[in-house]
């Protein structure tokens, strides 16, 4: 959603005129065929303009009159055209899974890309800071527990944790494209494995007399954090003779566009890979998942004796990780049989 605002702009012109209390002095604004005049214009000051400005400009007329005989002067002659800054902010993930749900997500480890394109600045330093620059800036927020979306303005109304400028161009009013690249969430540094909530970027006119600062755009990312597991039941350099134990898996911070699973492969061949559960567990959803799995029943994920390696394995839209590796489980089912033959 783009939104443009028109900024009126607070014109500042050096007022000259005979300083004798015989002469009053106004200022006339001629634009499209249209007429304002302001009267009682101090020898020197500031004014507002009386109409917004537009694209093709307004021009400032500064007279004098003589009180008495009416003769009037123009001192000076100034054409100003107003300065419209336009601005369109978005982010850029390498996930786009989340546009199921009308979101923007990544993982909190993961890069991500904000593009901010903005027109109709001007150059010249003399001008006023709102026709020359506008401002960009980063807000984020931690979702509380159980909550999966924010209200922009909650986010917004926290101290930015970034703040930039974007000026003009090469050339006046033309479009200027900056873009910032993150290599991952500004949340890293709090905790990656359970920091989850929003990015925001804004793009701001500046404030410019009675005109207050106003937003040009916004856009937003969410961030999910790295997914962890544990598995209880088998234990490392552990031999198992008999059926193999029950299992429990503790799932926490799934990406909500996951697969994950648990499986066994002879240590000596990572290839000879086998499932130790019926079917992979799969999360597609508007938030991150954290489940507890029970598994038995799984004896064929070793089929023969040997030494084993079992793991949990999550796979999302960036990559797959190993959240818990368990080697060697040694597996021994040799039946010995001692006997001793007696004769009659």
């Amino acid at each position: 959603m783009k939104r443009i605002f028109f900024i009126l702009t607070l014109l500042t012109l050096p007022v000259f005129s005979q300083e004798s209390a015989n002469y009053q002095n106004i200022i006339r604004q001629i634009q499209s065929g249209y007429t304002w005049q302001t009267s009682g214009v101090l020898p020197t000051g500031t004014g507002t303009a009386q109409g917004a400005l537009t694209e093709a400009g307004s021009t400032f007329q500064l007279w004098t009159i003589h009180k008495t005989l009416g003769t009037q002067y123009l001192l000076d002659t100034k054409t100003v055209g107003a300065y419209l800054p336009t601005g369109d902010i978005s982010v850029t993930t390498t996930d786009t899974t989340g546009t199921k749900w009308g979101v923007k997500r990544t993982r909190i480890d993961k890069p991500f890309t904000v593009t901010a394109v903005v027109s109709g600045l001007m150059k010249d330093p003399s001008l006023p800071d709102a026709s020359r620059k506008v401002l960009m800036e980063q807000h984020i927020a931690l979702y509380p527990n159980n909550v999966i979306s924010l209200a922009a303005s909650t986010v917004l109304a926290n101290t930015p944790v970034a703040t930039a400028f974007i000026t003009a161009g090469a050339t006046d009013r033309l479009a200027t494209t900056t873009t910032i690249n993150y290599a991952q969430s500004s949340f890293m540094s709090v905790n990656p494995y359970t920091s989850k909530g929003e990015e925001h970027f804004v793009l701001h006119a500046l404030a410019d007399g009675a005109i207050a600062q106003t937003q040009l755009d916004s856009d937003y990312v969410q961030i999910w954090p790295l997914p962890l597991g544990t598995l209880t039941g088998l234990t490392a350099g552990a031999t198992y003779k008999g059926a193999m134990p029950a299992i429990t898996v503790n799932l926490t911070n799934l990406y909500p566009f996951s697969t994950t699973d648990v499986v066994a492969y002879p240590t000596s061949d990572a290839t000879k890979v086998i499932s130790l559960m019926t079917s992979k567990y799969v999360v597609d959803d508007k938030s991150s998942r954290t489940d507890t799995l029970n598994i038995t029943g799984y004896d064929a994920a070793f089929p023969t004796d040997g030494s084993y390696t079992v793991e949990i394995r999550t796979t999302d839209p960036f990559d797959t990780k190993k959240l818990v590796t368990i080697t060697p489980i040694i597996v021994d089912r040799t039946l010995s049989i001692r006997a001793m033959q007696v004769g009659k």
